[in-house]
């Protein structure tokens, strides 16, 4: 910078010359290159604000997402409306569920409400998985309440009918969801 100075001053007619030392045209240069940084930074931070948005993303698939998007992709608090038209109400982290308290809901009345774990490759594109503490209403029949591993009920549980006149408390090992409503159903109708 200061070569710019120098050359800058020595091709300056004579009386600029007197007016500008090399310190203060030095100081000039400087703020000028602060206010191009200054600028620079605002652009950065636009980009950024851009980058970080809220929006509605239609799939061919039929989905659609609605809710919060980091570089295009389903980021923060969102709901996506399945075309078979289930639901999920929740946190996401680069288009995977991963909330603790995410909401998923059926369309025949079924609610899942608990955690979600983000899947990567292991899914087959499946977008989360129910995982960890959680609550499942199985519609006009009671609730289960008990923990989730990789999608399936997994470990100790319990499940409240609706009228709370009976409890059927158990360890479940790596069920699936709709077994273990039919097994429910089936005990219901045996009282």
């Amino acid at each position: 910078m200061i070569d710019l100075v120098d050359n800058l001053i020595d091709a300056s007619p004579s009386s600029r010359a007197d007016k500008y030392d090399k310190s203060t045209f030095a100081l000039q240069v400087k703020q000028t290159q602060a206010q191009v940084s200054q600028q620079q930074q605002q652009a950065d931070f636009v980009t950024q604000s851009m980058v970080s948005s809220v929006g509605i993303l239609k799939y061919d698939s039929g989905n659609i997402y609605e809710g919060q998007l980091l570089n295009g992709k389903r980021s923060g608090r969102g709901k996506m409306t399945f075309a078979n038209g289930d639901k999920y109400m929740g946190m996401w982290k680069v288009d995977q569920m991963c909330d603790t308290d995410g909401i998923y809901s059926f369309k025949n009345g079924n609610e899942y409400r608990g955690s979600f774990k983000t899947c990567s490759k292991l899914c087959n594109n499946k977008f989360g998985m129910f995982d960890g503490q959680a609550q499942l209403k199985i519609s006009g029949v009671g609730t289960f309440t008990g923990t989730f591993t990789n999608g399936l009920v997994h470990g100790k549980g319990k499940f409240e009918f609706l009228e709370g006149q009976k409890i059927i408390e158990k360890t479940w090992t790596n069920c699936l969801i709709d077994d273990m409503e039919k097994e429910i159903i089936e005990a219901s109708k045996a009282n």
